[in-house]
Order: C-alpha cells, then structure tokens, then sequence
C-alpha cells in the first residue's frame, strides 16, 4: 500500500505543506492579512527632512535624521569637535584652529596672509637652518628673535623634516649648538624667557634652553596654552555650560541624569563635573 501523497500549497512554486483553504501557512496568513497571497509592494515613504532624498525607517524620517533626533532632540546636525570646518570660502578641510583647517592656518602664520603664495624651494629651510647654526659658533647672533619663514605646527612652533621626519627645529638647533640634553629630566627644549622672548617660532639658540618637562608646564601655564577646559579637543562644553551644570545642581531641582541628558554627555562624566573632580580650573577661578 502506498503512503499518501502530502497536500501542498497552491501558489505557483511553493512547495510547503498545505495550512488551509489550499494555501501553506506563509501564504494563508498573508491572504488573511492583506487579502491577497501576492506580496504586494507599497511606495516607500521618503524622509521628511528637506533636501533629504533616502527612505523613511521611523517617524517619516530615514535612518540618519531618526538617530540624530533620538539623541539630540532635533534633526539639524549639531556641532562636534572635528566637524567644523575652515572658515576659507571653497575650503572643506576640518577646522584645526584659529578658525582655519592647518594648511591655511600654518600659511597666516607664516606669511601673514591665507592667500597661496610662493613655496619654499627645496632645500632652502636646511640652508636656513645650518646658516642659523654656523652664526652661533662663530659669535654672530645677536639677542633678536630669528623667526623661522617656513613650516610652523599646529602650536605655531617651527618644524622641518630631518632624517625622514618632521621634527620641530628649536630641539634640533638646541642640539647642534649648544649640545644634547644636560640628563633625563632636562630634556625639553624651551624658550629662556618671555620678557626675552615670547615668540613660539623663533629659533635664536640664545632664546633657548633645556628644561624638565615641569618647567615646560608651568611655562604652558604661563602662556595659558595649557589644553584644559573648552581648550582641549576631547569635549565640546564651554566653561559657561560647565558652570550653568554645577549651578543646576547646586539647585536641586534636576537630578544628575536629566542634566546630563539636557547637555548630551554622560551621566559619569555629569557626576565628575558637579564634584569637582574634572574642570578644576573652574573652581580654582571662582
């Protein structure tokens, strides 16, 4: 005796067992649902947000402008270190500082203007250099800055490439005339003076000196060039939202986590803020 046949589902190309009224149970719960055991394709909607052209996933908004008003309460892109951008028309490099991307930033600095000027031939800062050098041995230099024409850092401090990289130049010339560092702990090469000099890129060897990484901090101090506060690049607070945090919570009427929702940051990083354990400087001030 043969076994009997398995009932199959209907639908052209469906092999599944039959559910119930010819149909498998993939096809009889969506006839059931839509009327239909064909998969019926809809329009998708597009996002809401102008200008925007891609799907809409949640709320008439795509994916990107769903994210962005779960965390920030608004679709509009909202600022973060890195995402700004150099304030030149035409030019889309990421903000460095002063306003500018490094490239244009470093060319202010150098010849006063952000317009593209003549480069240095190849060469030229290494003739700069020894020149600078054999001035010192041979008694030449005088107690005038020697600022130095051509590539300057980020920290508006000189630099060239020497032995395939870029090193700054008030460490090399330190070391070709007045010679290597004293000892370890005298091992950073600083500036003498800001009655004398106050000037980063200058490279007048009688400007400069060996020193503990101490002094180069307190000098930092000095200068207010330390990278603490609104000054450093890991946070996008201001010293004015910093204290509109602790006077929020010297008032008590908002717990740590709704003020840290109300200015996107952790809840930890909230908790640090208010017991003073970051952003001492603040309270120094106060």
């Amino acid at each position: 005796m043969s076994k009997k046949e398995t009932k199959r589902c209907s639908v052209p190309g469906c092999q599944r067992k039959h559910k119930a009224k010819g149909l498998c149970n993939k096809h009889y719960i969506r006839q059931a649902r839509t009327g239909a055991w064909v998969k019926l394709k809809k329009d998708k909607k597009k996002c809401g947000e102008e200008g925007c052209g891609n799907d809409a996933v949640a709320k008439g908004l795509c994916n990107k402008h769903y994210k962005r008003l779960k965390k920030n309460g608004d679709t509009k892109e909202t600022r973060r270190y890195g995402t700004k951008k150099c304030s030149v028309r035409g030019c889309y490099n990421d903000h460095s500082y002063g306003g500018y991307c490094s490239k244009h930033a470093q060319r202010l600095q150098r010849t006063g203007s952000l317009g593209k000027s003549e480069e240095a031939k190849k060469g030229e800062a290494k003739k700069f250099f020894d020149e600078v050098v054999r001035m010192y041995h041979d008694g030449e230099l005088t107690n005038e800055c020697i600022l130095w024409p051509f590539a300057i850092d980020e920290g508006g401090y000189a630099q060239m490439i020497e032995d395939g990289e870029t090193r700054r130049v008030h460490n090399l010339i330190l070391r070709k005339t007045v010679g290597e560092p004293p000892n370890a702990e005298q091992c950073c090469a600083l500036h003498t003076s800001h009655d004398i000099c106050g000037n980063r890129n200058c490279i007048n060897p009688l400007h400069l000196r060996w020193g503990s990484i101490q002094e180069n901090v307190d000098d930092r101090a000095v200068d207010g060039t330390n990278a603490v506060g609104e000054k450093s690049v890991n946070t996008h607070l201001t010293d004015a939202e910093v204290r509109g945090i602790r006077e929020l919570a010297e008032e008590g009427e908002y717990s740590k986590a709704a003020i840290a929702r109300a200015y996107n940051i952790s809840r930890t990083t909230c908790r640090n803020i208010i017991d003073g354990k970051t952003w001492k400087h603040l309270l120094e001030e106060e």
